[in-house]
């Protein structure tokens, strides 16, 4: 009985090593979420594809949206910029190359320096953010991407105004006082680094580009459900401080010798702010592990959700026809003059009343941001190259829009027997044929399932080519779109049923055998 005994032993080993490999195996796939390296810093990568550039702080990077890539989130180097991020969405959605300079902490003044100088310079971080305009990569060791960007998106000036300072103290004392102390920086100070970035980016970019420039959106609402902050501290910073930072952003950004985009994001997640949704759109305050009363990073920033609200918002503005050219600024000055407090730069935009502080009244624009579903339709924007269908070099892009929940599949129009490409996500682009009625049915129940962040649909309608792009309803979130975490059941199964029949053959082996 000894040899069985040997082979018993040997399989009740090989048994037990395949049962601790596949526990931690079908744990890794079931339980630890879809890791940064699934994704790449850009969507796209085809040298011929459109290129976005992406320059800002914490609130474009991605801080508090959590898939970071991983050399951003290193202690040389916490940019912290995430393939969550609606700069990364944006480009997945159009099909764009994405050169993104973001990193969390950021100031104006880290466009023109390294803001983590022992970082290694293959990031940005250690890499100054404006030598994307100026040589742009995907990585800063890559190679020089090919073409001029089309759209620039940049986001700025919270840091300059120590948003971050100001949320660190609420935690441990009355912030008002140094709240409005640093509510007045903003006109004396913060006003006029916005002004030389702004010009200096206007220098940079190239002719032709579109500019956008992000406002900050409105975190929460003025209640006491946030540990750490009052209800009148909240109306501080919601009611003053955070509506003047952004009317000075988009007077700034206005300015006749600037003539970039805005694009309002202050109303952006409304209906989904902290204490206004179950499921917020906004990281509360999150404290440092045995730090005491320290605010982490991510605090009061987008989540995935409040990253994919502002993707919407941006993908709405680039839908809408671009403003009328503006002229490359001129030379940079070689100082910015000072600015009153609370009167704002001399001069004011066109049709603005004499004496009108940035922006309008402190409170904001009054209106809310473009509502994708009653955005008129034909704004031109570039095919994505690698869309196999699209002959011409533009397009029709129809209305951006979340999608409702309950479809499941998307019914359009296209001319008869015509060839439509469908992308997925970031996957690769597939095609399919409109019926003889001029019918094209689209299955978009991944967006419902949560499995993927968009699906864009090239089609051509009236010879014209046409592009609808959808992202998930406001409710979900979309999920990784790795091939491991679309399998995961098929991969469970295939570690799992070894294990089963490696089971069956040792009960029956040894302990029937054995009892």
């Amino acid at each position: 009985m000894a040899p069985r005994s040997r082979r018993c032993r040997v399989l009740q080993a090989v048994v037990a090593t395949y049962a601790v490999a596949a526990v931690l195996a079908l744990g890794y796939l079931f339980v630890v979420p879809a890791r940064s390296e699934d994704k790449g810093p850009s969507p796209v990568t085809v040298a011929s594809a459109p290129m976005l550039i992406a320059l800002g702080d914490s609130f474009m990077s991605g801080e508090g949206a959590d898939a970071y890539l991983p050399d951003t989130d290193i202690p040389d180097n916490r940019c912290h910029r995430a393939t969550t991020a609606h700069p990364y969405l944006v480009a997945e959605a159009l099909g764009m190359r994405l050169v993104a300079a973001t990193c969390s902490g950021a100031t104006t003044e880290d466009f023109d320096t390294a803001q983590h100088p022992s970082s290694p310079r293959s990031t940005y971080g250690g890499a100054p953010q404006y030598e994307a305009l100026q040589e742009p990569r995907i990585t800063p060791d890559g190679p020089v991407e090919p073409g001029n960007a089309s759209v620039i998106i940049v986001g700025i000036g919270g840091n300059d105004a120590d948003f971050g300072a100001i949320v660190r103290s609420c935690l441990d004392t009355d912030c008002r006082p140094q709240m409005r102390q640093r509510t007045a920086l903003l006109d004396t100070e913060v006003q006029g680094r916005l002004a030389e970035a702004y010009l200096r980016i206007r220098e940079l970019a190239p002719p032709g580009a579109r500019v956008l420039v992000m406002t900050y959106p409105q975190p929460v609402i003025d209640t006491e459900c946030v540990p750490g902050l009052t209800s009148a501290e909240t109306r501080e910073i919601t009611g003053n401080f955070l509506p003047r930072l952004n009317d000075i952003i988009r007077f700034q950004a206005s300015r006749a010798d600037i003539g970039f985009e805005v694009v309002e994001a202050e109303k952006a997640i409304i209906g989904s702010r902290l204490c206004e949704s179950p499921d917020p759109a906004m990281n509360g305050i999150v404290l440092q592990p045995g730090s005491g009363a320290s605010a982490a990073s991510g605090s009061i920033h987008p989540n995935e959700k409040g990253h994919r609200l502002l993707t919407t918002v941006v993908l709405a503005h680039l839908a809408q026809p671009a403003p009328g050219h503006v002229p490359p600024g001129p030379a940079l000055p070689d100082d910015v003059p000072s600015v009153p407090p609370a009167g704002g730069p001399p001069g004011v935009p066109d049709g603005q009343p004499p004496g009108m502080p940035p922006g309008g009244p402190p409170g904001g624009p009054t209106t809310a941001p473009p509502n994708p579903d009653s955005l008129p339709p034909g704004a031109m924007v570039p095919v994505p190259a690698s869309a196999p269908c699209s002959p011409g070099s533009v397009m029709e892009l129809d209305n951006v829009r979340p999608l409702r929940s309950d479809e499941k599949s998307l019914t359009l129009r296209a001319d008869p027997g015509t060839t439509a490409c469908v992308c997925v996500g970031s996957q690769d682009w597939v095609t399919t044929t409109a019926s003889g009625d001029g019918t094209l049915v689209v299955d978009v129940s991944r967006l419902n399932q949560a499995r993927v962040s968009t699906i864009q649909v090239i089609r051509e309608q009236d010879g014209i080519l046409r592009s609808q792009v959808l992202t998930p309803p406001p409710d979900v979130l979309p999920g990784p779109t790795s091939w491991a975490s679309r399998n995961v059941v098929w991969l469970g199964l295939a570690v799992a049923a070894p294990l089963v029949i490696a089971l069956a053959v040792w009960w029956r082996t040894c302990r029937r055998a054995h009892p």
